[in-house]
């Protein structure tokens, strides 16, 4: 990407802040719906919410968000990521167990499993910046204890170039 031109970001959060309509009504709704099945799932598998969010790599909070259907803004990484982990944990339930619907979502389960194996074991971009999923790399690679001398190096950094940008337009 050029230097000063815009990234091309898709959102990945379910929903909008956008004025509510008819369709938000609607997939609002779908959202609950699909919170409610994960909370079924969950307490069918003998999981509290705190063991699932372990499982999962989210916080508590997201899971409770997510299936009381508040989180319609829940980002779409972690909605995935709590589905992987029920998905996994179901797939040790006996099919003999399962209705028909259940095994037919069991078998679409594997599917999605099989494209998305690895997303959890490899760090997925937060932005649509190169030079800033840099900036994360670097500071994801100082060690814990030392990061508060690199911020602060930063800090000063970006304060000596925005001052040099000062005193060039002046």
């Amino acid at each position: 990407m050029a230097p000063g031109s815009k990234a091309s970001c898709s959102s990945v959060s379910i929903g909008s802040s956008a004025p509510k309509s008819s369709n938000e009504d609607s997939s609002t709704q779908w959202l609950r719906q699909i919170g409610e099945q994960g909370r079924r799932t969950r307490e069918s598998l003998g999981l509290t919410q705190q063991q699932l969010s372990d499982l999962a790599g989210v916080s508590q909070g997201a899971i409770s968000r997510f299936e009381t259907g508040r989180g319609v803004a829940t980002p779409t990484l972690v909605v995935l990521k709590i589905h992987l982990a029920l998905a996994r944990l179901f797939h040790s339930v006996d099919p003999a167990l399962l209705t028909r619907d259940a095994r037919r979502i069991a078998a679409f389960d594997s599917q999605l499993a099989s494209l998305t194996e690895d997303i959890q074991s490899r760090d997925l971009p937060l932005t649509c910046d190169a030079s800033v999923e840099t900036l994360v790399r670097i500071y994801r690679s100082v060690p814990e204890r030392r990061r508060p001398k690199l911020m602060a190096l930063a800090r000063a950094i970006a304060v000596a170039v925005t001052a040099g940008t000062r005193e060039d337009r002046g």
